[in-house]
């Protein structure tokens, strides 16, 4: 996609992760992107910055009324940071909360909350 705007890798790489670039650089590149139908790759970014933009809430059931006011709260806070919030029911069982541990110590979000 560099070479079809005209620009170095590190330009179009620059400009597609909306850290900068000169308003012609900016141009080019997401010409160049929407020519090829380029869509960001939103595994291969976590793996190259060891994010994945995710914060996990896990609750026992997501229709407690308590458990909602939580989750707007929460869900603020984290969207401040830039992040999104996933929310998961576990069911009050031990076994759904371990494996959603698990699942953190592998990486598939960057931080968690578990209301027991």
């Amino acid at each position: 996609m560099a070479a079809r705007a005209g620009v170095s890798i590190a330009s179009a790489s620059r400009v597609l992760n909306g850290v900068g670039g000169s308003p012609e650089t900016i141009r080019k590149v997401r010409a160049a992107a929407a020519e090829v139908g380029y869509v960001p790759n939103a595994i291969a970014r976590s793996l190259q910055s060891q994010r994945t933009g995710l914060v996990a809430l896990a609750v026992e059931d997501i229709g407690n009324p308590v458990y909602v006011e939580m989750m707007r709260a929460i869900e603020a806070v984290v969207a401040s940071s830039g992040r999104q919030l996933v929310v998961h029911a576990t069911g009050g069982r031990i076994d759904n909360e371990m494996t959603l541990l698990r699942r953190l110590a592998n990486r598939y979000v960057d931080g968690m909350i578990i209301s027991p």
